[in-house]
């Protein structure tokens, strides 16, 4: 008889008559508080909860119960049968009941049924503290994302004032750039020299397309085409990208001229750096301003190679002090984004990497950037060959105000790799990161919509 003491047939010999069945619909009490009960329940379809009586409790559950375990237990075994709380039906659900009293069992009765009590009783021990861990959990979870949301708010308290400081700011500089800017054009229509005037122009409106590498490569053909060029000058022209042949009818004529039209076409690009920075100084104050907030200026026609190539002029100063090279896949598809948001990111992840590369010593500095495009996605990685940052440090690398310099890495603030991390879920995108010594790389995903460019 021992044998057959379990849980199957004690379902069937007591919890199997129809007569005590009991359906409920979601939201109907099983038990009240301080109901007198003396039926032990098994829920057999659902799920209950109980609640406390404590008004600051009575909508927090201290216990749940779905299929097969057991409901009130501790009313059937205490003195009185008073239930402690409010059971509720969280769903459709359905049990049925034992209701033969516990002090009605004659003691052979109960010396057959004590394995299965006493399991009865522990099974809701570890059942309820299970449900108190969980629910433990949970309340830590929300003070946690409370913690967070309140230094979120202060954080954004502090920007706003920051960000109207460096808005005065910038609106001088802007003011003054176009002011500085007429005043060159007018100085150099003075001349009337129609082709220095064009070297200005080409400079202004394109910066310096050329880079370092091509320049290098090119400076021969300056030398052999242009006689009578210094090294030097030859240097200087090759990354103007002006035709050689071009250059070569004016300087002839002119030779003492060559100095100027570099001279002339650098302050070009100068001005046009100063630009790009003072409209990309817009959009970080902006972003930081509204840290909390997702409604910024978006285009459905962004070429993502065009926020690249922003973020490194931004950033040429920092760049000039290692080896980069930049792979940007011509024929990338324009896509819907917000152009200046995604200059900021390509900046945090350059600094950042040009950052550890100085700040670690790496022999041999290297950056790489490239772009590339599927049928669905545009991708741009940056990577680098520096120390790589600790394991132990990446779970948290993106959290807002996390600063670390270990292994040369030194995030400033700790509000760069957050913003990133928060532009590229605002664009419906991801951000990886893969790490080891000798090797860094962040990995942006960006969905392609492609509403004007089939």
């Amino acid at each position: 008889m021992q044998e057959e003491i379990n849980f199957h047939w004690i379902k069937e010999r007591f919890f199997s008559d129809e007569h005590k069945k009991l359906n409920l619909a979601a939201g109907e009490t099983l038990l009240e508080f301080n109901q007198k009960n003396d039926k032990l329940f098994l829920v057999t379809k659902g799920k209950f909860q109980g609640y406390l009586k404590a008004v600051e409790l009575e909508n927090y559950p201290v216990f749940e119960a779905t299929k097969d375990k057991f409901i009130g237990v501790y009313s059937y075994f205490a003195e009185g049968n008073l239930s402690y709380s409010r059971v509720m039906a969280m769903e459709d659900s359905e049990v049925y009941y034992y209701d033969k009293p516990l002090y009605d069992h004659t003691n052979e009765e109960l010396v057959t049924l004590a394995p299965f009590l006493i399991s009865v009783v522990t099974n809701e021990l570890v059942s309820r503290q299970h449900f108190a861990k969980k629910m433990a959990m949970e309340k830590h979870h929300d003070v946690q994302r409370l913690l967070k949301a309140e230094k979120m708010a202060t954080l954004g308290q502090m920007a706003a004032g920051l960000a109207h400081e460096l808005n005065n700011s910038i609106g001088v500089l802007d003011g003054s750039l176009d002011r500085l800017q007429l005043f060159i054009k007018s100085c150099i229509g003075e001349c009337n020299d129609s082709h220095l005037q064009s070297f200005f122009e080409l400079g202004l409106s394109k910066g310096q397309v050329t880079s370092s590498e091509d320049a290098r490569a090119k400076r021969k053909e300056y030398e052999q085409k242009i006689k009578g060029l210094s090294s030097s000058q030859a240097r200087h022209l090759a990354k103007t990208g002006i035709d050689p042949e071009v250059l070569q009818g004016i300087i002839q004529k002119k030779p003492d001229v060559a100095d100027k039209i570099y001279d002339l076409w650098e302050t070009g690009c100068t001005l046009y750096d100063m630009q790009v920075a003072a409209r990309h100084s817009t959009h970080v104050v902006r972003s930081v301003k509204q840290l909390g907030v997702t409604e910024h200026e978006w285009s459905n026609d962004v070429n993502v190679n065009d926020t690249v190539d922003e973020a490194l002029i931004i950033v040429k100063n920092l760049t000039k002090r290692v080896n980069t090279s930049v792979e940007l896949d011509p024929a990338l598809p324009h896509t819907e984004a917000c152009h200046g948001q995604l200059v900021q990111v390509w900046i945090n992840l350059i600094k950042n990497a040009v950052e550890s590369l100085i700040h670690s010593e790496t022999s041999d500095p290297k950056l790489h950037i490239l772009s590339s495009a599927s049928a669905s996605t545009i991708e741009v990685r940056i990577s680098d060959n520096g120390p790589g940052i600790p394991k132990k440090i990446i779970k948290r690398i993106f959290e807002p105000s996390f600063t670390t310099k270990v292994g040369g890495l030194s995030f400033g603030l700790g509000l760069g790799l957050s913003i990133v991390q928060r532009i590229i879920t605002e664009h419906d995108g991801q951000i990886d990161l893969s790490s080891e010594p000798g090797h860094t790389e962040f990995i942006v995903k960006l969905p392609l919509i492609n509403s004007n460019h089939g």
